[in-house]
């Protein structure tokens, strides 16, 4: 079959469920049967074999139950780079990419070379910095044990020999100090979590997205005995969600973090929050 009849075959069947669908036609179509949009546009002639349109409408069924994407393709890309994926993971969102950016900000100084993430998920951020930062170490801990299998699988994927991976509940296993830790944890309230879209709530790991009566629950933890395994001018970094930013700062300050600071992510919304810490380590 010709490729421009699989791209009108895509419109017909996104079209109701979807608000882009020849974007989404377009990502089939390149990440499937790796042609560029150049060749959808300019030769519209492509032949597509039976099995690769087979394929295809197989994997247009599943995108108009609002599965996303990344799950059906086992791909995310996050800083550029293409990351593994499936259903025991979050998908790497783009504004998590500003929190890279400050933790960058940080490895790049002289005295920061060891970072610890709480909440590895695909390890799509300790995976990236420790491709960056070979010379620095990193620790990337998580609940649960599938989430864990994905990351290592992109851990091994990228050679980041840096990284250890392990299981731990939050600090339950962790031992040593850090320069930096960082966390993007559950956030979103219990009472919210009914109102998300239909290709979140279904599909990505709900105890990976829900934080708790107030949404807090993870950070006022983390705080609180991280600060527990921080070098003497080490930082925690902070992603938060929509309109948590004065209680995470509270929640920071309270426990004696100082320097407390924010930055946007690239929508304007307060996105990113640290704290350095001052105090002698007691691990």
């Amino acid at each position: 079959m010709e490729i421009n009849k699989l791209v009108q075959i895509g419109l017909e069947e996104l079209d109701p469920v979807l608000k882009n669908p020849l974007d989404e036609v377009y990502k089939i179509l390149i990440e499937k049967f790796q042609v560029s949009k150049l060749d959808i546009l300019m030769n519209r002639s492509l032949e597509i074999s039976n099995q690769e349109k087979e394929e295809y409408l197989r994997i247009l069924s599943r995108r108009k139950k609002h599965e996303p994407l990344e799950y059906i393709l086992q791909k995310a890309y996050f800083m550029g780079m293409p990351f593994y994926v499936n259903q025991n993971v979050l998908i790497p969102r783009f504004d998590t990419e500003r929190s890279v950016e400050i933790l960058v900000d940080y490895l790049e100084k002289e005295s920061y070379h060891s970072m610890l993430e709480i909440g590895v998920g695909s390890g799509c951020v300790s995976v990236y910095l420790a491709h960056k930062f070979p010379q620095s170490t990193f620790l990337g801990v998580d609940i649960s044990e599938e989430a864990l299998e994905v990351a290592n699988k992109n851990k091994t994927d990228y050679k980041a020999l840096n990284l250890d991976l392990f299981q731990s509940d939050l600090f339950e296993n962790v031992h040593g100090t850090f320069n930096v830790i960082y966390s993007n944890p559950p956030y979103i309230p219990t009472s919210d979590m009914e109102d998300l879209e239909p290709s979140v709530l279904e599909y990505e790991p709900q105890m990976a997205l829900d934080g708790g009566l107030d949404g807090l629950v993870f950070y006022k933890e983390i705080a609180s005995k991280g600060k527990k395994y921080l070098d003497d001018n080490g930082v925690l970094v902070f992603e938060i969600g929509i309109h948590q930013l004065e209680e995470i700062k509270a929640i920071l300050e309270k426990e004696g973090f100082e320097n407390v600071s924010y930055s946007l992510d690239y929508q304007g919304i307060p996105r990113v929050v640290w704290g350095e810490w001052r105090g002698e380590c007691y691990v």
